[in-house]
Parts: C-alpha cells; structure tokens; sequence
C-alpha cells in the first residue's frame, strides 16, 4: 500500500499498515514532532529491528533521529510502508522521492549513499560496515548502484575538498597507473588549458622546490622516466612551424644559459648525423633571416 506524505504527518494512520518482507520505502516518525526518517529495505522486519535496536543502544548513524528519540522515548516513535516497489531497480529512485518530500531527520539527502554523516567508528565496526556493504552492494542490480552513484557524484559537484580529504586522496592515487581512456580525457583537457604568468611562476616554483627535496640520483631517475615517456610518442607540435612570438620567447629564455661538456658533446653528434640536404635547406633559412633582418 503506498501513502501520500500528507497522511504520514498524522501517526495514527501511519500505524494502520500491513508490512511485508517485500522491497519498499518505509519511514520511522516521531508522534509528537511529526519529522520522519525515510529509508529502503528489502527485509523491512529485519532492518527496522536494526534501526530500533542501534537507537535503544544510542548508536545510531542518523543524529537528529537519535537526538528526537533520546529526548521522547521509544514510545513516541512509529514505523510503517510509504510505498512497495515491485521492481526493485526503481527503489532508490522511490526512496530518493520521499527523502526530498519528507525525510526531516536524514542527514544523508541522497538515498543509497553515506553523504552528509560524520562517522566516528571503531575498526571493528568499520570492518563490520565494509563487509554488510560489499554484500549489499553484491545484491544491487546494475541500474541501482549507477543511480546511486550518479546521485551522489551530483551532490559533491562543486563542493571543495578539504586539506585533509586532499591528501587522503593523493595517498590513494599515488603510484596507481591511470587507464587509457583517464589519459585520454588528461591529454584532451590539459591541451584546451591555458595558464596565467602567475600560474606559470606558480608550477615552476613548486617543481623546483619538489626536484630541490629529492637526492641527484633521483632527480636523475625523473628526468631518465620522463625522457623514455616520450621516445617514440610523435609530439602535437611536431611539423607545425613556431611563430614568430614563441621563437623569441625561446631566444631570450636560452640566453645566457650555460651548456655542459655532456650537451655539447649531444649538440656535435647530432649535426654530425644531418644529412647534405638539411645543412643547405639550414643555410638558405639563415640567409633569408638575414636578409629579413636588413630590410
């Protein structure tokens, strides 16, 4: 049987359901405030023991509901169905439903997800809450875990992370190769981004402070990886003539620079290997520059 939200504020009809063990949206609410807890089980008998027991025992996950039943007692709290679901991909869609409609006590807004409640847990209980999630993730269909995915990645869209959650996210990424398709998506982004001067002097600044922590030998095993990440990887400025802007950016940031025994060593080598044809085509573009210059 399913109810409107109007008739749920009135407890006395809320406690004319039947219940069933059959997958539903249900509510827990408090007679004398008329707020409610909605959430969704496909063992409603076994998960409202679950709810009442951890409330008796002042450890329930949901603050405000523990809060209202510390304050008016068991007695004063009345549970029933808002609505069965008979297929049971569309619960979190049901269950979403009514959290937006009537859910005054989640503290969690996004139904199938933990967002929004701050867990002070033991080990034990977390390994416990790891293994009953794995199993109920295992009993969700495909469509239920991507809404509930979809809906949680919805409410931290533009939410900034903390310095802590930052770091826990750089311990967990550290080290773990990337996909093809995340380099894909890297590489297209990174190719439309454009830079302020301040962000360049920003990144060149924090390069050289990180390669300033690290010993010679590593700084050298760096530069050995980088250099072997692009060997054979054709450049997407490879063929395209520079303009005349970067060529001087480039001039004024070469001059000056010292060159080591090892570069010019590389330098001598490399022209030693150009072909006939490359040494005329390099002296007529010397001439036209120099002509381009006179004039």
């Amino acid at each position: 049987m399913n109810t409107s939200p109007s008739k749920l504020r009135d407890s006395s009809a809320a406690m004319d359901y039947s219940f069933e063990n059959a997958p539903c949206v249900y509510f827990i609410q408090s007679s004398t405030s008329k707020n409610c807890y909605i959430g969704s089980s496909i063992n409603l008998n076994a998960r409202i023991r679950t709810h009442f027991g951890e409330l008796l025992r002042d450890r329930h996950h949901c603050e405000p509901l523990q809060r209202s039943f510390n304050k008016y007692g068991s007695e004063d709290f009345v549970w029933g169905v808002c609505e069965f679901v008979h297929d049971q991909s569309k619960l979190l869609e049901a269950e979403q439903k009514w959290i937006d409609q009537i859910g005054d006590y989640n503290t969690c807004r996004v139904a199938g997800t933990v967002a929004g409640i701050k867990l002070n847990l033991s080990n034990e209980e977390r390994e416990r809450r790891r293994y009953v999630g794995k199993n109920l993730a295992a009993s969700l269909s495909a469509e239920q875990i991507e809404y509930a995915l979809e809906r949680a990645v919805a409410t931290r869209r533009g939410v900034p992370l903390s310095s802590e959650q930052k770091t826990k996210l750089s311990e967990l990424t550290k080290g773990r190769p990337l996909a093809p398709e995340h380099k894909a998506k890297l590489s297209e982004i990174n190719k439309s981004r454009t830079f302020t001067e301040d962000q360049l002097k920003a990144r060149g600044v924090a390069i050289k402070t990180a390669l300033a922590a690290r010993t010679q030998e590593e700084v050298a095993e760096w530069k050995s990886k980088l250099s072997a990440s692009k060997t054979g990887i054709p450049s997407s400025k490879k063929g395209i003539p520079m303009s005349e802007e970067s060529r001087k950016k480039m001039s004024v940031a070469r001059k000056g620079r010292a060159i080591s025994e090892a570069q010019k060593e590389k330098l001598r080598i490399a022209m030693l290997s150009k072909s006939p044809e490359w040494y005329a085509a390099r002296a007529e573009r010397i001439k036209a520059a120099r002509v381009k210059k006179v004039s």
